[in-house]
């Protein structure tokens, strides 16, 4: 064929093709009905035989998949999401999914297709088609008139369970145990501090006037045990009552014991008014002992100073039993009792947790954190 005759005929072709589209649009016509219309306009063009031309008709399958949307009976550009009819009364023609166009490359035949075709798959139910929880044993539409979605025969693995990774379950430290029959019991855990106890701390101060000779040889943060001498000291008033109290006991052993008491009241331990008694002799430089064992806090004293009546020398801490003061949340208060049993840790502690028991509940909560 000549180069005029070959773009004649492409002309001729395109030309075709255009009026059976327009065509086929306006009156709602098939696909294997505008291949034969094509086919019947080319003969008529060209002078041949409609029935020699070849046959491009291919066996069309019936629909199958649920139904997509809705479309316009007579193939006008509008589509619907429910069964809507038109203007003139007419129901629109409902698309299933093997009829929707795809102008991407073709999916690849799935399971699911394979045996609908087969016919081995059961409907077990019907599921909305929002994605609600909400089925039927037959079918049937929402309140919008969306068709329920049938629900195949091994398709119900969606019963809503949350599938976590093994490495997440690690990262997260997730642990499992073999469900018992037990006491339920509700574990709380809060951050605290330890902290001294209040009803365990010693001051250490004089009741007179008195010049301190000699310290002992602690510091803050020494350990010290129960009557261990801290200082000594001469007081003048001390003194005085030593030696009215030792005239006491000499003359008359009922009048020393108004003079021990005076003695006692200034803080001059026991057993040295019992040495000066027994032995008959009084003494200028007077001890002062520990009160508790513990832990220095606190040394104001310095020898040769003069320290007067009240003034603080020591403070002494016993850390046999300390305070760990917790910030639990408001929401454990109904849970939480006094004499209740603790565990508690520490980072520095590798022996593991230490018993112990709540003493005292706060009666205050925290308005920023709402911890007490």
């Amino acid at each position: 064929m000549r180069a005029f005759g070959k773009l004649t005929a492409a002309v001729l072709v395109a030309g075709t093709a255009g009026w059976v589209g327009l065509t086929a649009g306006e009156k709602g016509i098939t696909v294997a009905s505008l291949m034969g219309m094509a086919r019947m306009q080319l003969a008529v063009l060209m002078g041949n035989d409609a029935a020699a031309m070849p046959g491009v008709d291919a066996p069309q399958a019936e629909p199958i998949g649920p139904v997509i949307y809705w479309r316009h009976p007579d193939g006008l550009p509008e589509w619907s999401s429910s069964l809507r009819q038109t203007a003139d009364g007419r129901v629109f023609l409902p698309v299933l999914a093997s009829e929707d166009l795809s102008l991407g490359p073709a999916p690849e035949p799935s399971t699911e297709m394979a045996m609908v075709e087969t016919g081995e798959r059961t409907i077990l139910y019907y599921r909305n088609p929002m994605g609600l929880p909400d089925t039927s044993p037959v079918p049937k539409q929402d309140s919008m008139g969306m068709d329920y979605i049938a629900v195949y025969d091994g398709e119900d693995n969606d019963d809503g369970s949350v599938t976590v990774s093994p490495g997440k379950l690690q990262r997260s430290g997730v642990r499992t145990a073999e469900a018992v029959l037990a006491p339920l019991a509700a574990t709380w855990r809060a951050p605290g501090i330890v902290e001294l106890d209040e009803r365990r701390i010693s001051v250490i101060s004089l009741r007179a006037d008195a010049f301190i000779e000699t310290v002992a040889n602690v510091t803050t943060g020494s350990m010290i045990r129960e009557g261990a001498p801290l200082v000594t000291l001469y007081s003048p008033e001390i003194a005085a009552a030593l030696a009215q109290f030792l005239t006491d006991v000499r003359s008359d052993g009922r009048l020393g014991e108004g003079a021990r008491q005076r003695l006692e009241n200034l803080g001059v331990p026991g057993e040295v008014i019992d040495r000066i008694a027994t032995e008959g002799q009084t003494t200028v430089s007077i001890p002062i002992m520990a009160p508790r064992s513990g832990v220095v806090l606190e040394r104001m004293a310095v020898e040769g100073m003069m320290s007067e009546a009240g003034e603080t020398l020591f403070r002494i801490a016993d850390t046999s039993t300390v305070w760990v003061i917790a910030e639990v949340p408001e929401a454990a208060l109904m849970e939480i009792v006094v004499g209740a049993e603790v565990r508690v840790s520490f980072r520095g502690l590798t022996d593991g947790p230490i018993p112990g028991r709540i003493d005292t509940i706060y009666p205050e909560v925290d308005m920023m954190t709402r911890t007490c």
